[in-house]
């Protein structure tokens, strides 16, 4: 859970994105084991070397393709994804810059 106190909009943009990333990576992780156990099933089959390579250079261009398309392999964050991320996220502001911000609300506040 992000804590408001600690973190600043830019530390919640920046879970956000980095949240994305996570996903992203798991995203093209799947792409890849996909991609692997459909070649190491043709080679089982014995497709010859050339149509694998097609099949292969095929599988790039989905992957490409699908960084331009929506309708091709959406990233999709998860609750996992921002979890890994928060882990990660280092504040923008120390508590001392905090404190200090909060004294000048104080102050002015009235």
């Amino acid at each position: 859970m992000v804590h408001a106190h600690t973190h600043a909009g830019a530390d919640l943009y920046a879970l956000c994105a980095d949240a994305w990333m996570v996903a992203f990576k798991r995203r093209v992780a799947e792409i890849e084991a996909n991609r692997a156990a459909s070649s190491l099933g043709s080679q089982k089959q014995g497709t010859s070397s050339t149509a694998q390579r097609m099949q292969e250079a095929h599988g790039e261009q989905e992957v490409l393709a699908g960084s331009q398309s929506q309708q091709q392999d959406p990233v999709v964050v998860t609750a996992g994804d921002m979890e890994l991320a928060l882990q990660q996220l280092v504040p923008s502001l120390s508590v001392e810059e905090i404190a200090k911000y909060e004294r000048l609300r104080d102050r002015y506040e009235t």
